[in-house]
C-alpha cells in the first residue's frame, strides 16, 4: 500500500479540524463571490438614486445609504478593498519579517543585535499613531511638492492614498515576523545539514535562501494567516477615523463609520451597519480559525 505524502498527511491534519476547515471553505467561496459578481453583473457602487436610506428588499440586498447608494455593491467593493489592503500588507510582512529575522538570527553576533535593536526601536513606537503620522506625513509631502501634477486628485488620488496605506501598514506589520522568524532559525542554524552546507562550502546567502528560509516557511505561513486579520482591522480602524480609503471609495472600515453615522434618537437605519460589520467579523473569525487550523496541521509533532 503506498504510504501517504507530507503534503497529504498534513491536509488530512487540517481536515480533522472542522473549524478550520470551514473557515478555508468560507473564504474561499467569499473571495471568489467579490471577484466573479461584478464581472457578472454590473455594479455601481457610487451610482446616486432617489431611493435614500432604503432598508433590504428585493431592489437592494443590503438596502441604500443616505446618498440613494446601493450597499450592497459597495459592501461588495468595500471588501475587494479591505481583503487587497490585508493581502498586500501581509505580503510585505512576510518579505520583510523572514528575510530579515532569517538573516539577523543566522549570522548572530553584532548583526543580529543591531538588527534586533532597530525592530526593538519601531516596537516601541505606538503602531497605529505611528502609521497614523506617517502617512499624513507623506501625504503632506506629496501635496507640496507635487500638487501641480493633481497626484491627488480623482481616480490617481485613490491610488495613490491606497499606496500610502500599504506603505503605512506594511511598515510595522513584519516586525513580530522578524522576532518569530529570528527565534527558529536560531535554533535551525546549529542542525546538521547546515553545517554539512558549511562544511562543503556553501555561501551564507545560499544556506540562508536554500536551507533556513524554507524550514520555518511552515511557521511563516501559519502567522501570516494570523498577520491578515490585523491588517485588515487596522485598516478598517483607520478609514473609520478617516485617514484610509476615503469616499467615494469604500472599505469595510469607511461603510462602518457611515453607518455609525447614521445612528440618532431619531431613527436607527440599521443596515447601513449591520452588512459590512457582519462581513468584517466573520473574515477576522474565519482567517484567525484557519490559522489555527493550519498552525497544528503543519506541526508534525501533532498527532490526531
Amino acid at each position: 500500500m503506498r504510504s501517504a505524502s507530507p503534503l497529504q498527511l498534513t491536509f488530512n491534519r487540517f481536515k480533522k479540524n472542522k473549524l478550520a476547515f470551514i473557515s478555508g471553505i468560507y473564504l474561499v467561496c467569499l473571495l471568489g463571490f467579490i471577484l466573479i459578481y461584478p464581472l457578472c453583473k454590473e455594479l455601481n457602487p457610487n451610482n446616486i438614486s432617489d431611493s435614500i436610506n432604503i432598508p433590504p428588499n428585493n431592489l437592494h440586498l443590503f438596502g441604500t445609504d443616505e446618498h440613494g447608494r446601493d450597499l450592497f455593491a459597495r459592501t461588495i467593493y468595500g471588501t475587494q478593498v479591505s481583503i487587497l489592503v490585508g493581502a498586500v500588507g501581509a505580503l510585505v510582512s512576510l518579505f520583510i519579517g523572514v528575510i530579515w529575522g532569517a538573516v539577523s538570527g543566522y549570522l548572530g553576533g553584532r548583526i543580529d543585535s543591531l538588527m534586533m535593536r532597530f525592530v526593538d526601536i519601531l516596537y516601541s513606537l505606538p503602531s497605529i499613531i505611528f502609521v497614523i503620522a506617517l502617512m499624513t506625513s507623506l501625504e503632506g509631502i506629496t501635496k507640496e511638492y507635487f500638487n501641480s501634477w493633481g497626484i491627488l486628485e480623482g481616480d490617481s488620488g485613490h491610488i495613490v492614498r491606497m499606496f500610502f496605506l500599504f506603505v503605512g501598514l506594511g511598515s510595522v506589520s513584519w516586525l513580530t515576523m522578524a522576532r518569530i522568524v529570528r527565534g527558529q532559525v536560531l535554533t535551525l542554524r546549529e542542525a546538521p545539514f547546515i553545517e554539512a552546507s558549511k562544511t562543503l562550502g556553501a555561501s551564507n546567502i545560499y544556506i540562508i535562501f536554500r536551507h533556513v528560509i524554507p524550514n520555518i516557511a511552515g511557521i511563516a505561513i501559519v502567522y501570516l494567516t494570523l498577520t491578515i486579520p490585523s491588517i485588515i482591522l487596522n485598516e478598517s480602524f483607520l478609514s473609520y477615523l478617516g485617514i484610509g480609503i476615503q469616499p467615494p471609495q469604500a472599505s469595510l472600515g469607511s461603510l462602518i463609520a457611515a453607518g455609525a453615522g447614521q445612528m440618532n434618537p431619531i431613527k436607527i437605519y440599521w443596515w447601513t451597519i449591520a452588512a459590512p460589520t457582519s462581513i468584517l467579523v466573520s473574515i477576522l473569525l474565519a482567517l484567525n480559525f484557519l490559522g489555527d487550523g493550519l498552525r497544528d496541521a503543519l506541526d508534525p509533532r501533532t498527532v490526531k
